[in-house]
């Protein structure tokens, strides 16, 4: 996925005028070519765990989803408050952070507001929260990947290894 350094993310939008031949340039490496619903958490863990791609989620947002002091969001209103996108782009044990999950694991969220936001970006997401957002009527969320025709990338793909966040 694009750095921050490639694509930054702006507090106000600017209007298409300050997309750059680089940026464009950059895209066509980061095409999406496919897509498939992900309802659960156990088809958002297949479909990471094949290495397709990541999961994309457009949902209800609002206070209830900023991290603690160690980047965990551990429950979820589902009051309105206006609507986000977000990222899943893999899991990590509860070891890795040194928290402990409703489910052995959490799940890394990617923002799109800048390395301020969470830990660098990033938040730790229970899986309790993640099956209320999934169950959530207003949530859409969907496996994108850049293969036309998905298919398991060649192994090893493991997400549970280390954290991204350290």
């Amino acid at each position: 996925f694009p750095s921050h350094d490639r694509v930054p993310y702006r507090s106000t939008y600017p209007g298409w005028d300050y997309i750059t031949d680089a940026m464009k340039q950059n895209a066509v490496m980061h095409k999406l070519r496919s897509h498939v619903e992900v309802t659960s958490p156990a088809s958002c863990t297949a479909f990471l765990g094949s290495g397709l791609g990541c999961v994309q989620v457009g949902m209800l947002w609002n206070d209830s989803m900023s991290p603690d002091v160690n980047g965990c969001i551990r429950t979820w209103s589902g009051r309105s408050g206006g609507g986000h996108a977000i990222s899943i782009v893999g899991y990590v044990p509860d070891d890795d952070i040194k928290q402990r999950s409703s489910s052995g694991r959490w799940w890394l969220l990617k923002n799109s507001w800048g390395k301020r936001w969470g830990v660098q970006g990033y938040a730790y997401l229970d899986e309790k929260v993640l099956t209320g957002i999934f169950n959530h009527s207003w949530t859409s969320a969907y496996g994108r990947s850049d293969m036309e025709t998905p298919v398991p990338r060649p192994l090893p793909v493991d997400f549970t290894k280390e954290s991204l966040l350290g």
